[in-house]
């Protein structure tokens, strides 16, 4: 979903002040080989690390196994909540990211987004805990209040 992601990048104050940014394409990213350098790759604000020294110490932890502050971002469905759910288990305190999820939240709540099968996700299962109250508080309750998704890219 476009529009989500470029209202994020639009607006004055940024919600990624402070963050790295880990990628690791697929489901599979949320295994174990997120937390390997030949798995994953890491992107940083340029207004939130510049120097050498913050990355490697970033990288040490992260590549280290160490905990550290996670937020995840994914579609808003099922499959996105057992990601979560997953990641939860290499990033303990994993938690669903509020400004990433908001837009996507408003327009399930507006009525759009689309049903499991007109994208081919019918196969997915609900998902009724994940760990993170915001997604079992407020998205999970969502998605299972207007059986519809909302993509995020």
């Amino acid at each position: 979903m476009r529009d989500a992601a470029g209202a994020l990048a639009a607006q004055r104050s940024s919600p990624y002040v402070g963050a790295a940014l880990i990628y690791s394409g697929g489901f599979m990213g949320t295994a174990g080989r997120i937390r390997q350098s030949n798995g994953s790759r890491t992107f940083y604000c340029l207004d939130a690390v510049s120097r050498a020294a913050e990355v490697e110490a970033f990288e040490r932890a992260l590549y280290g196994g160490m905990d550290i502050a996670t937020a995840f971002w994914g579609d808003l469905d099922y499959a996105g909540m057992s990601i979560l759910t997953v990641l939860r288990t290499s990033f303990l305190g994993a938690r669903a990211w509020e400004p990433g999820y908001a837009p996507l939240l408003a327009r399930l709540e507006a009525g759009e987004g689309h049903t499991p099968e007109e994208a081919r996700k019918s196969g997915q299962k609900p998902v009724s805990t994940t760990g993170c109250s915001y997604a079992d508080g407020v998205l999970i309750p969502t998605l299972a209040k207007h059986s519809r998704f909302v993509d995020q890219e």
